[in-house]
């Protein structure tokens, strides 16, 4: 038998400040002043002492508004019932929790002496953007299932705050100025990025570019690893008679010895330029004794071969030599310069002008005009974990571009996901109208004490009813 949802009742003093709120939110107000407004207005009449407004910016990182409901300074809060919350996605609402099975055993929960607690998580869509947490020291029992809706209430009065500060915003590619080039972008060669820790590698691979020593490139699949390579190469001065890719997941095993380090082999047909070696833990151990001998210029080496190397590595190249299959002293010769490329979901910051350059070079190839992404897509992109890196960001743009309307912006559709983030929010009067519509429902739509709920007279709830189109 399906499990009913706790019956709830009516409290008119949380409806009016809910109503209340709905008009004194300002669209134009920055998320402080929306913060500030929501927990002084409408969590003030909980009985709660204690408030945290916790939310992701617009790097994933946690941001933190406390609030001291009853005065003083003291505003520590329990984290770990927080943390609980992002985990489960659902609210949490705990009785005494002193006495709790689960959380006496919390530092936090006996340092402050917390009885009451609830929180509930800020969703859009299904999308997590943070958590709203109210506690009382005094009152064990102090919330009720019906604080639970309330303050979710409350949560869904600050999304359009949120969203709007975590940057989910349309992206213009003429007026948000991708068309042309932007001296502020951090570019080496064909790979380009915006944050730090990609300005950080450009640099020093620019530092790296002449070395003759070997150059050992690692990050997950599609993060750019052999377009990196490329960009050494380009960058570079030296050994500029080719650039030479070899691909170790195609080639057999036991022959690819013989076919790189023979007397006829790749390396001799790449003398003078550079040889980049794609997934080379998947060498077999032989293989890896010549490169190893190569490198050392030994002369016990068949052939001279006057190449320079660059390698990539998809796996975690040190484990496989701790695992003993790769060798180590190849290791310590490769990994002289590393480079490693951190994951999209590390970088987010980039998915803008990496999505935006993608579009501007399909649609060129494609021979279509895109004005550019929507909210919902530049929010979806944003929040993606993106397991296949930049690869999976740059094929699901050119599915877009083939998709979407011409003229038009590309949807998170479009971009093939879920439309699980919406490209717009609900305006005030539609969110006031379906308010309405709840009242009415939770009063058996008795007009009279609907309007009473709502704190306005008989009158203008029925310019209300005639101005929605509520029957």
């Amino acid at each position: 038998m399906a499990k009913r949802e706790p019956a709830l009742t009516p409290d008119s003093s949380k409806l009016q400040a809910l109503f209340k709120l709905v008009y004194m939110l300002n669209p134009n107000m920055e998320l402080d002043e929306a913060i500030d407004l929501v927990v002084k207005k409408g969590v003030k009449v909980l009985p709660a002492e204690r408030c945290a407004v916790v939310f992701f910016d617009d790097r994933g990182k946690l941001q933190e508004k406390k609030y001291n409901l009853k005065g003083g300074k003291n505003v520590d809060i329990c984290h770990s019932i927080i943390l609980k919350t992002i985990k489960r996605r659902k609210p949490i609402l705990v009785m005494n929790a002193l006495e709790d099975r689960e959380f006496k055993k919390h530092d936090s929960v006996q340092r402050l002496g917390l009885k009451s607690i609830l929180t509930v998580p800020i969703e859009l869509e299904g999308e997590f953007m943070g958590v709203i947490y109210v506690d009382n020291r005094a009152l064990a029992g102090g919330f009720s299932n019906t604080d639970t809706y309330y303050l979710m209430a409350l949560s869904n009065l600050l999304l359009p705050y949120l969203k709007r500060a975590r940057r989910g915003r349309s992206l213009d590619l003429q007026k948000d100025g991708f068309l042309d080039s932007n001296p502020t972008d951090c570019r080496f060669g064909k790979m380009i990025g915006r944050s730090k820790i990609m300005a950080e590698l450009f640099r020093f691979a620019e530092s790296v570019k002449d070395s003759r020593c070997p150059i050992l490139i690692t990050g997950e699949e599609g993060t750019g690893k052999s377009t990196f390579a490329r960009s050494i190469y380009d960058a570079s001065g030296i050994y500029k008679k080719g650039f030479f890719v070899v691909d170790a997941e195609e080639l057999e095993p036991d022959t690819m010895k013989g076919y790189l380090f023979g007397e006829r082999g790749f390396m001799k047909k790449a003398s003078g330029g550079t040889v980049y070696i794609k997934e080379v833990t998947l060498l077999p151990l032989d293989a890896q004794r010549s490169l190893l001998k190569v490198i050392e210029k030994d002369p016990d080496q068949p052939g001279d071969f006057d190449v320079r190397i660059i390698v990539s590595a998809s796996k975690d190249i040190w484990k496989e030599a701790a695992e003993r299959r790769f060798k180590k002293a190849l290791l310590s010769r490769l990994s002289v310069v590393h480079i490693h490329i951190p994951p999209l979901r590390d970088r987010r910051g980039d998915i803008p002008l990496l999505a935006a350059n993608f579009l501007i070079s399909f649609c060129e190839k494609h021979g279509k005009k895109l004005r550019g992404f929507t909210e919902g897509a530049m929010e979806k992109m944003r929040l993606y974990d993106w397991p296949g890196n930049v690869r999976e960001l740059e094929e699901r743009v050119e599915r877009a571009c083939l998709s979407a309307k011409p003229g038009d912006y590309v949807t998170s559709s479009d971009l093939g996901f879920e439309s699980t983030v919406v490209d717009r929010f609900k305006t005030l009067e539609e969110f006031e109208r379906e308010y309405i519509i709840t009242i009415l429902k939770s009063v058996g739509h008795n007009k009279s004490l609907a309007a009473d709920v709502l704190g306005i007279s008989r009158r203008t709830l029925y310019y209300k009813l005639k101005k929605y189109g509520i029957t």
